[in-house]
């Protein structure tokens, strides 16, 4: 995030770009979203911003969305936010709330519908505006900015609310309702890819289901399209009954 425009900077250019789009060497990747976007706002099909997005949309059908889980800035500075003692009861009692609430369905539901409308958005306006609601692309651009002029736009101020409102009153509110590229990268869901694997020998401490980010419980949700694949309900599992599995069964 912040290395790429540094070497930039130092007129190293094998790799540009920010989470939207970046290139390494001739070769381009992009967020399927934005890629998506882009269709619908210009009306007009490229094959090479397709194969762009290729990669990221194969990651996810094989892997799930390991990039929520584990490569996302945002994600990154809420857990450590989270690890802040002031912060961290607040935020506890919030994720156990999810749990209870059993929300799961309804969330999947309004999160495709936000989805759907910001698409829509994109497409009456003419103008790509869904890369303002997701964090990562923000936070990326505002970093790129940061680096190489020492400034940052509006846009931080999102940032900075969202953080608001997930610490104060909505648990992962962004990852779990707004945010478009991890809506996107849902829709590649599928039973057969790398997954969180029930063995059968479950002694019901619950710890899993307190600790999923995204309120899920591992054991009774199964594949389902808000899980991060962040791993964090195996590493409290205290009787191995949850594991990585790749494949069906």
């Amino acid at each position: 995030m912040f290395i790429v425009p540094a070497l930039n900077l130092l007129e190293i250019y094998f790799i540009k770009g920010t989470f939207i789009s970046f290139d390494i060497g001739s070769f381009g990747i992009a967020d399927p979203v934005m890629i998506l976007q882009a269709v619908i706002t210009s009306a007009s099909f490229s094959v090479s911003s397709a194969v762009s997005a290729l990669i990221p949309a194969l990651i996810a059908f094989f892997f799930g969305r390991v990039w929520c889980g584990w490569l996302c800035p945002y994600t990154y500075i809420m857990e450590r936010i989270e690890m802040i003692p002031p912060a961290a009861e607040k935020m506890k009692s919030m994720r156990l709330r999810l749990r209870k609430s059993g929300t799961v369905k309804r969330t999947v539901i309004i999160r495709f519908f936000i989805f759907i409308g910001l698409l829509f958005l994109a497409g009456v306006c003419g103008t790509p505006v869904l890369h303002l609601f997701s964090p990562p692309a923000v936070i990326s651009t505002e970093a790129l900015l940061l680096v190489k002029y020492f400034s940052l736009t509006a846009e931080i101020l999102l940032i900075i609310t969202l953080m608001f409102i997930e610490i104060f009153f909505s648990y992962r509110f962004a990852c779990r309702y707004l945010c478009p590229t991890g809506a996107c990268l849902s829709l590649f869901n599928n039973s057969a890819r790398l997954r969180v694997s029930y063995a059968g020998s479950c002694g019901n401490c619950q710890k899993c289901a307190r600790i999923c980010p995204m309120g899920l419980d591992p054991i009774k949700d199964g594949v389902n399209n808000l899980c991060i694949n962040c791993g964090e309900c195996i590493s409290v599992c205290p009787d191995a009954s949850l594991s990585w599995k790749i494949g069906r069964g």
